[in-house]
């Protein structure tokens, strides 16, 4: 069934002209006629024709083409359209389906037309406002320090409040924490959080590291939104403490600009594969991910860095779990980071090595694309409490 479904992809991608993909009926039976339909308004890439997934720059590809394998094996007939494509509205909007799952202005919209499906937004983030509130503090924060006014970077880009109105309920990419985000919404019937899957170098081993060697070196290993997640701050503080090194990955190119003028003990390595031999070289030789973001859903860079042995130094708002509670970063402002920074900096690597071993076997047990798919199978049931297993 899997190949016959790729081959149908394929096919229907050799013929596109429009931007963004879009694609009905991929696994339709005749043989059922009463079959549940469902579209996935959500991510079009890893069924492009031509794209690596072993590759791919984040762990919301692999987790997509777990969602479409679950929804098919649930027996819906599957649509999918890309969450930013409003266009393909116009073939969709006769189509009757039981379960509308995505999100963007197209899942907005085919909500507003399904009014009686199960209706399943999927939240990376924060709520809106929530998010733009804690965003506006750290740009305020920006703007003291540097006397520049900077703007909001990822407000708005995928999640807009009206995406809400009409959703009956939310999966949410996040811990219990994370779930007051949402606690205003009275239209939800479910309100579920699900942890997302980290990447795994396969060649990776997890050994002791020479903590003595390597506690002076951090990574930042974020996206879109530099301020938003912290990294002016971290910048300060390494620059006053040029016996660290900071590595900085994942820092978007609209974004480099903030950075220009770096001292040599802050590195902006960009892109890394998780794959490469470039990126094991770089965790083996650090000892810790840090992220003082201000608001997330849950950051799958920092999991995928703790999944390679590396010890989180984060804000709760990273919406991760930790067995230590001084992990925790609790304020963002610099003096309060470098203190935090320059005591783990300091501590022997008995006590870090023990700490180590602690974080790596609780990631490798808790986040896994097998535990995001066991998860994601029992919120959609949840939430389409008419599923038929028959």
């Amino acid at each position: 069934m899997k190949k016959i479904i790729k081959n149908i992809i394929h096919q229907k991608l050799a013929n596109k002209k429009s931007t963004f993909l879009f694609i009905q009926n991929i696994n339709r039976d005749p043989s059922m006629p009463n079959q549940k339909k469902a579209i996935m308004a959500y991510l079009t890439n890893p069924f492009e024709l031509g794209y690596d997934i072993e590759n791919s720059f984040h762990t919301n590809q692999i987790e997509c083409i777990q969602i479409l394998n679950i929804l098919i094996d649930m027996k819906f007939s599957v649509d999918i359209s890309h969450c930013l494509d409003n266009t393909s509205l116009d073939k969709v909007s006769e189509n009757k389906y039981d379960l509308v799952f995505g999100l963007g202005e197209l899942f907005h919209n085919l909500c507003k037309i399904n009014k009686r499906a199960t209706k399943i937004l999927y939240c990376a983030e924060a709520h809106p406002s929530f998010l733009r509130k804690k965003e506006q503090e750290r740009l305020d924060y920006y703007f003291e320090r540097k006397g520049v006014v900077e703007k909001s970077r990822r407000t708005n880009t995928y999640y807009k409040e009206k995406y809400f109105k009409y959703a009956n309920n939310i999966i949410y990419k996040g811990n219990t924490y994370n779930k007051k985000n949402f606690s205003s919404l009275e239209n939800m019937n479910f309100i579920l959080p699900i942890s997302p899957a980290p990447f795994t170098n396969n060649d990776y081993k997890y050994t002791k590291k020479n903590h003595t060697e390597t506690k002076k070196k951090f990574i930042w290993f974020g996206s879109l939104g530099a301020i938003h997640k912290g990294l002016d701050i971290l910048v300060d503080v390494f620059k006053n403490n040029q016996n660290l090194s900071l590595f900085i990955c994942g820092l978007d190119k609209s974004e480099e600009y903030l950075f220009s003028k770096l001292p040599n003990n802050i590195k902006n390595i960009g892109h890394v594969n998780i794959n490469s031999e470039k990126y094991l070289n770089l965790i083996n030789k650090c000892s810790f991910v840090i992220m003082p973001s201000c608001c997330e859903g849950m950051s799958s860079g920092v999991i995928t860095s703790m999944n390679h042995g590396l010890i989180p130094i984060i804000s709760k708002e990273c919406g991760i779990d930790l067995n230590h509670e001084d992990l925790y970063i609790n304020k963002f402002s610099v003096d309060y980071l470098e203190k935090k920074i320059l005591k783990y900096s300091k501590l022997e690597a008995k006590k870090l090595n023990a700490i180590n071993d602690s974080i790596f076997k609780e990631t490798r047990k808790k986040y896994s694309i097998n535990n995001f798919k066991k998860q994601m199978i029992k919120n959609i049931q949840t939430c389409f409490n008419n599923f038929d297993q028959s």
